[in-house]
C-alpha cells in the first residue's frame, strides 16, 4: 500500500495495485491523441512524488501539482504522465505531467 498526500496536506492511504493499473491501462488511452498508456516505473513515481512533495512539480497547464498520487500512467512515447489517485486516473489534458528524459532513466547504483 502506498501513502499519498491529499490536497489538504493530510496523508491518505491509496490502494492502486499493479493488477489494477494493468486493468486501467487496458481501458483508457491518452485523451488527446489516443496513444496507449502503461504504468510508470516505480523509480519514476518516486522521483515525481518527491518533486510534488517539494512543490516543484507542475502539470501541463502550468499549475503546481498539489494533490498526491500513488501511481502514474505514462503515454506511449514517454513524454507525458497522468496521475492515478486511489485507482482513478486523472485524464484531463491539463493535468498531465510532462516528463523529462531523466524522469524515466534507471536509478543509479
Amino acid at each position: 500500500m502506498a501513502t499519498t498526500t491529499a490536497g489538504d496536506g493530510n496523508p491518505s492511504t491509496a490502494t492502486t495495485s499493479a493488477d489494477e493499473l494493468a486493468a486501467l491501462c487496458a481501458l483508457v488511452v491518452d485523451p488527446e491523441d489516443h496513444r496507449t498508456l502503461r504504468p510508470a516505473p516505480a523509480i519514476t513515481v518516486r522521483r515525481l512524488m518527491a518533486l510534488q512533495a517539494s512543490g516543484a512539480l507542475r502539470d501541463r497547464s502550468g499549475e503546481r501539482v498539489i494533490d498526491g498520487f500513488d501511481a502514474l500512467l505514462v503515454r506511449e512515447g514517454d513524454d507525458r504522465a497522468f496521475p492515478v489517485r486511489a485507482g482513478v486516473a486523472d485524464l484531463l489534458p491539463g493535468s498531465a505531467i510532462t516528463l523529462e528524459d531523466d524522469d524515466l532513466a534507471p536509478e543509479e547504483v
